[in-house]
């Protein structure tokens, strides 16, 4: 969850009066990088789950063919059910 990730981020800095160590702010950086494209991941999803108007069944076969294939997002995005 992206907010968790920054209240931590946050609360880290006001714990330390924003003297933050340098390897802390690189691993970190790593993280949030992480986050955000899964979390790009996750609304690309959402949306295209919404925009199909597909039955549960059919969102969760869609679902677990994104995950477990290496389709790249222009054909999961262009994917639709008929």
């Amino acid at each position: 969850y992206p907010d968790i990730f920054i209240h931590r981020v946050i609360s880290h800095y006001i714990e330390k009066e924003y003297n933050v160590e340098e390897n802390w702010k690189e691993e970190y950086l790593q993280k949030a990088v992480k986050y955000a494209e899964t979390s790009s991941e996750r609304e690309k999803i959402e949306k295209a789950l919404e925009a199909c108007e597909c039955t549960l069944s059919e969102a969760l076969d869609l679902f677990e063919w994104y995950y477990n294939s290496s389709a790249p997002d222009h054909y999961y995005l262009e994917f639709q059910f008929m």
